[in-house]
């Protein structure tokens, strides 16, 4: 089955490269689709695939569904430049409910709530804008009740988070760059992939440390020190690095 073996290819011995939580999403759409295309073109296989297709859509429910729960895994697919909001056509073929406009909204509501819990993000990308800044210096009301001021500056602030997210959040999607470069000009949304994309473990790099580990320790080294042994597997793991 190629394209289980892709999928698994893809995270578990490549889990030094595909480590963003934002790979997850497409990674398992991915391969329901293929699995699908697979049901279509070879009739002898259509009741296998469509069996896993069944049994992978059943254990991960929470994401083909893109139940609330699944809100940071769909921030942080979206926030992957290569993938962004590619996977959005194929759920919405298979359900009901959902469709590119929900999804933004979605994804800029848990952005939001990021740069609300993070100062430095809201400072950061609101410093630009001179105009607010400046107005505070004015002052043409009767009231000289500093907490009605307060008020009505926290209440600015957070109509100009949104638009910041929301202008960034579109100009992002809609930016056909798939490359770091985008994120110069979405910096609140560099700050959120950051954030949202959280390495997936892998014991990968640490099997092959010791299979390198086994290739060094032959019978005929047997009489090797320590410290040694542990330069010549470094060596071993690193030997891409020399050419």
């Amino acid at each position: 089955m190629t394209p289980i073996a892709q999928a698994l290819d893809f995270f578990f011995f490549q889990g030094e490269q595909n480590v963003k939580f934002g790979l997850l999403l497409a990674v398992l759409i991915t391969l329901s689709n293929k699995l699908q295309k697979l049901r279509k073109k070879e009739f002898h296989l259509s009741s296998v695939a469509a069996k896993i297709n069944l049994a992978l859509w059943s254990r991960f429910e929470i994401f083909f569904s893109l139940s609330p729960e699944a809100n940071i895994a769909i921030t942080a697919a979206v926030l992957t430049p290569e993938v962004k909001m590619k996977w959005q056509p194929v759920l919405e073929r298979s359900t009901t409910g959902i469709n590119k406009e929900i999804v933004s909204r979605r994804v800029i509501q848990e952005i939001c709530r990021f740069a609300e819990s993070s100062n430095l993000a809201i400072q950061n990308n609101l410093k630009s804008n001179d105009l607010k800044h400046s107005s505070s210096f004015f002052d043409f009301d009767d009231d000289d009740d500093d907490r009605a001021k307060e008020t009505n500056n926290m209440e600015t602030d957070q109509i100009d988070v949104e638009r910041v997210v929301s202008d960034q959040f579109y100009a992002y999607v809609s930016d056909v760059s798939d490359g770091p470069d985008v994120w110069e000009r979405c910096p609140l949304l560099k700050q959120a992939s950051i954030f949202f994309n959280i390495p997936l473990t892998s014991s990968a790099p640490v099997e092959k440390l010791f299979s390198f580990a086994g290739i060094v320790n032959t019978p005929r080294r047997g009489c090797l020190k320590g410290n040694f042994f542990e330069k010549l597997v470094l060596l071993k793991a690193n030997v891409k690095f020399n050419k």
